[in-house]
C-alpha cells in the first residue's frame, strides 16, 4: 500500500462518524477502507459507487474471513487440482486426435 493509504497516528481508526445514503447508514471508517482499496487497485469510483461498495463491504469481509475460520481448513490449499489420471480415454478430449 502507498504511504497515503496506510493509517498513521494522525488517523483515528475508531471513528464512529456515519454517512447516510438512500437506505443505508455507512460507517466512515468502512467508506475510507473501501476508498483506499479502490485507490490502491487504481479502480476509479464515484462517491455513489464507494457508498454502494461500503454498504456491502462488511458482509463480504465476514464471508471471506469465514472461509478461514475453521481450524481444520486454515492451512489447506483451496485450489482445485486437475488430475489427468482421473480422466479415461473414453473422454473425447482426452484421447488421441481423430
Amino acid at each position: 500500500m502507498s504511504p497515503a493509504a496506510v493509517p498513521g497516528p494522525e488517523t483515528d481508526m475508531t471513528t464512529t462518524d456515519t454517512t447516510t445514503t438512500d437506505t443505508t447508514t455507512i460507517d466512515t471508517a468502512t467508506a475510507d477502507t473501501v476508498r483506499s482499496l479502490m485507490r490502491e487497485a487504481r479502480i476509479p469510483a464515484s462517491e455513489a459507487e464507494i457508498a454502494a461498495y461500503a454498504a456491502a463491504y462488511p458482509g463480504v469481509r465476514a464471508g471471506v474471513e469465514a472461509l478461514y475460520a475453521p481450524v481444520e481448513v486454515r492451512y489447506l490449499d483451496p485450489a482445485l487440482r486437475f488430475r489427468a489420471d482421473a480422466v479415461g480415454p473414453e473422454t473425447p478430449w482426452a484421447g488421441p486426435p481423430a
